[in-house]
């Protein structure tokens, strides 16, 4: 598998579809990595990607300690960015991996 984005901050484009014309599909790992829950805000772009404002949620919830995610075979349409929004704790690992 090709890991295409990652990050492990409060806010951030994790993954950046905006130089392609084609859809991707990609699978999505959040992790907690922090001793205590934290909250996350993980989200498709809205406006293809002129702004990391949310648009559709991937995942929005506090995660307990050490508590993963997995987010399989989603579509990121052009110019469509996947980001880490504020309020996002900066102990969230975030890793996109193309189908």
């Amino acid at each position: 598998m090709n890991t295409l984005g990652f990050a492990k901050t409060s806010r951030d484009t994790v993954y950046s579809n905006e130089s392609n014309t084609d859809t991707v599909r990609v699978n999505i790992f959040i992790c907690n990595t922090h001793s205590s829950a934290v909250d996350c805000n993980v989200s498709f772009s809205s406006d293809n990607g002129v702004s990391k404002s949310a648009g559709m949620p991937i995942y929005n919830k506090s995660m307990s300690a050490g508590e993963c995610k997995e987010f399989l075979n989603l579509t990121v349409n052009p110019k469509q960015l996947i980001t880490a929004l504020a309020g996002t704790a900066d102990k969230i690992s975030i890793k996109v991996d193309e189908v």
